[in-house]
This record gives structure tokens, C-alpha cells and sequence, in this order.
């Protein structure tokens, strides 16, 4: 007699979980066709809203073709830097010369350990 209980019990027990499963399942389908048909409908919106904001903007005239090099920044730099010289110009005067140098030995003695650790204090 426990017999036909324990087996009635497991198939009860899978017909749920196997119930459970297939309800997700659906509800998990749904929810993503929902969220697909709403990003849909966000991109179409915002697709929408760039081609009114192109529309509005006036055509910009074409630039004639030349045979100058392309810029590489040289001018932006020189501005910039014109700029940066006029703007701190109330400053103390300087030669406005940069020179980087590298330094003549690499010795630091933050950077030795062992002449910090080695050190025997008398007593």
C-alpha cells in the first residue's frame, strides 16, 4: 500500500514541476515578444525623431576640392597655443622654452629597500 502513495506522490510531484515549467515557459515567450515589439517601437520613435531633426537642418554648401595636404593639426596646435601664451600672459614672464632633460643617474634611495631594511642601529 505505500507503494501506490509513494508512486501516486511522484507523479503528482512531476506533473507539477512539469506544470510549473510549461507556464514559465509561456510567461518567459510573452514577456520577450512584449520586450521586442516595445524596442521596436523605441528604435522606429527615435528614427523618426532624427529624420525630423535632419530635416530641419539647413544643407550645408559643398566645399570645392583642393589640392592642399590635409590638415594633421598643426594649425589647431599653433592657435591653441597662441591662446594659452596670450590668456597667462599676466603672469610672471618666461622664456616659454620647454626642455626635457633625462635625469643623469636612476638612483633613488625611496626605491632601496634593502639599504632601509639592512640598517643595525647600535646600542
Amino acid at each position: 500500500m505505500e507503494t501506490k502513495y509513494s508512486v501516486l506522490t511522484v507523479i503528482a510531484f512531476t506533473l507539477v514541476i512539469f506544470t510549473i515549467l510549461f507556464l514559465s515557459l509561456i510567461v518567459l515567450k510573452s514577456l520577450g515578444k512584449r520586450a521586442l515589439e516595445m524596442r521596436r517601437k523605441y528604435l522606429n520613435h527615435k528614427r523618426k525623431r532624427l529624420e525630423d531633426k535632419a530635416a530641419k537642418l539647413t544643407p550645408v554648401a559643398l566645399v570645392e576640392e583642393t589640392n592642399e595636404e590635409p590638415d594633421r593639426g598643426e594649425k589647431a596646435a599653433a592657435i591653441t597655443m597662441a591662446l594659452h601664451l596670450y590668456l597667462n600672459a599676466n603672469r610672471d614672464e618666461e622664456s616659454e622654452i620647454i626642455t626635457i632633460e633625462m635625469p643623469p643617474a636612476r638612483y633613488s634611495p625611496w626605491a632601496q629597500k634593502n639599504l632601509v631594511m639592512k640598517r643595525v642601529t647600535r646600542r
